[in-house]
């Protein structure tokens, strides 16, 4: 079956948007834990530090579990979301904690916040786009992708719609740069 068959099949669609929205709230329950089991050991306080490094996590298995039924991908494609969400996520969280105030930026008071957010986005999506790029000729789009659907996911904080949104934005992206491929537009 050619790659392009599966990326367009319904079911594949279906799975994969909602596979996102379970990678978030599995990640929500993995930082949750990790939190409670080792972090509070070191950090008395309740803190949400934990909680980017958790959302990495689950998207990036959601998302290699499924990619890698289509296509042979390196774990590292979970590691890498981890760590490229978590890192970034960490240091805003301790940052606020310590009492650093981000002053609004026209009028947007969370600007920061969500700049960082979009550039832990791309960061993730360039360190994937390493392991997309031997099997797509245009995997530079995946960077783009990452920034949009991370960045947006991430500022709307949302339960519900942040892994909705995530999985939409980069399904589409899969959807347009696999066909773009073929297509040789």
């Amino acid at each position: 079956m050619r790659l392009n068959n599966i990326i367009f099949d319904n079911s594949f669609i279906v799975k994969w948007v909602i596979s996102n929205f379970l990678g978030f709230i599995l990640g929500m329950i993995v930082a949750i834990i990790l939190s409670y089991s080792i972090l509070n050991l070191f950090h008395p306080e309740e803190t949400n530090m934990l909680l980017g490094l958790g959302y990495g996590l689950g998207i990036g298995f959601v998302q290699w579990y499924l990619l890698n039924r289509i296509f042979k991908l390196s774990k590292l494609w979970i590691l890498m979301s981890a760590l490229g969400i978590g890192i970034p996520y960490a240091g805003i969280i301790l940052l606020m904690e310590s009492g650093f105030i981000f002053h609004p930026i026209l009028g947007v008071k969370d600007f920061y916040i969500g700049f960082i957010f979009f550039m832990s986005g791309l960061l993730v999506g360039f360190l994937q786009m390493i392991l997309l790029k031997p099997k797509f000729s245009r995997s530079y789009y995946w960077i783009i992708v990452s920034c949009l659907a991370w960045g947006i996911a991430l500022s709307l904080n949302s339960i519900l719609f942040s892994g909705i949104i995530m999985g939409i934005i980069s399904l589409l992206s899969l959807i347009w740069g696999i066909k773009y491929k073929n297509n040789q537009l």
